[in-house]
C-alpha cells in the first residue's frame, strides 16, 4: 500500500464515529470533509436511521409519532448549526479552495437558517 493509500484509509476510518464529530464540529478537518461529508455524509448516515424510527414506530405506536417529529425538528438544527460555523471557520484558513469555500459557507447558512425556521414553525 503506497504512502498516500495508507494516510487516505487511516483518516476516512474514522468516518461518523464520536471522535470524528468532534474533530468536525471543532474546525479541525479539511474544508471538504467539513462541507461535503459533514453535510451530505451526515443526510446519508441520518435519513435512513431517521426514516427506519419514523417507520418503526408509525406501525408500533402510532399515537407517539409527534415524538419522533419533534426529536426531528430538535436535532436539525442543533446539527446545522455548528456545522455552519465548523464551515465557516474553515472556509477562513482554505484560501486555496477560492470562491468555492464561500459556496459551501453559503451553502450551509442557508441549511442552518431552514432547519431552524422550520423547527420553530413545528414547534411553537
Amino acid at each position: 500500500m503506497s504512502k498516500h493509500n495508507a494516510v487516505f484509509s487511516e483518516t476516512r476510518s474514522d468516518y461518523f464515529r464520536p471522535s470524528w464529530f468532534v474533530k468536525l464540529f471543532g474546525g479541525k478537518l479539511s474544508l471538504g470533509d467539513t462541507f461535503w461529508a459533514g453535510t451530505y455524509g451526515a443526510i446519508m448516515l441520518f435519513t435512513p436511521i431517521w426514516f427506519a424510527i419514523y417507520l418503526t414506530v408509525t406501525i408500533a405506536a402510532p399515537d407517539r409519532i409527534a415524538l419522533v417529529q419533534t426529536a426531528i425538528y430538535i436535532f436539525a438544527p442543533l446539527y446545522c448549526l455548528p456545522l455552519f460555523l465548523a464551515t465557516f471557520s474553515v472556509a477562513k484558513r482554505s484560501p486555496g479552495a477560492g470562491s468555492w469555500r464561500w459556496v459551501a459557507v453559503g451553502h450551509n447558512a442557508i441549511l442552518a437558517v431552514v432547519t431552524v425556521w422550520l423547527a420553530w414553525k413545528m414547534l411553537f
